[in-house]
């Protein structure tokens, strides 16, 4: 019983130990979505432009206080935004429908100043971009998906407001750049210049 009583006691130090290490941890876990606008990506392969709706952008990034002002973060997500023309005609209008899924992967220094309640910050990242562009002719054309994988820069700004010492909740604004793209659709090679992405997210974080 004793023997038992001593291992009972040294598993409950260190289970007591591991949580006081990760509630003081500098680590902590970052998500946020909110909406897309894709700018008008000039079409090289026929020199039209294509114009996109609204779409949806979520990310999870997980995070390293470096000190009370910067941080580290590895970032990835999704970005949506379907076709909405061709040279101001409804790709309706073609028979056709397009979705481009954009799926980015950055590493980002982040700077923060607390002002009481309030967090300030604003952040830089680079990395890569993976863009899936989805084709579907209804009527005839063609049909397909392809992706490439591209250079992705990014730049954001927001503001969190402290719940507890642990968690916080915000909004903010990013925006993402890419290099040029080229997408294989059956037959039909599709080249753009480089995408631009704005994004407006409310985000909550959680310290580790």
């Amino acid at each position: 019983m004793k023997a038992f009583t001593q291992r009972a006691f040294l598993f409950s130090t260190v289970v007591l130990l591991s949580v006081s290490s990760v509630q003081a941890s500098n680590w902590y876990l970052n998500g946020d979505a909110g909406g897309a606008l894709q700018q008008d990506v000039y079409d090289k392969s026929d020199g039209g432009t294509l114009s996109f709706d609204p779409g949806l952008r979520a990310d999870v990034a997980l995070g390293y206080n470096i000190n009370d002002s910067f941080a580290v973060e590895l970032e990835s997500g999704v970005i949506w935004n379907s076709v909405d023309a061709l040279s101001g005609t409804p790709l309706s209008t073609y028979g056709q429908s397009a979705d481009l899924y954009q799926i980015p992967i950055m590493l980002k220094g982040i700077y923060h100043l607390r002002t009481g309640k309030f967090v300030h910050y604003v952040g830089v990242g680079v990395g890569g971009v993976a863009s899936i562009f989805d084709l579907t002719s209804h009527i005839s054309g063609p049909n397909g998906s392809d992706a490439d994988f591209t250079f992705g820069y990014q730049a954001e700004a927001g503001v969190k407001y402290m719940l507890s010492d642990r968690a916080s909740i915000g909004i903010g604004y990013k925006f993402l750049g890419t290099l040029e793209h080229s997408w294989t659709l059956e037959t039909f090679n599709l080249k753009t210049d480089p995408t631009y992405t704005h994004v407006i997210f409310a985000s909550f974080n959680w310290s580790l």
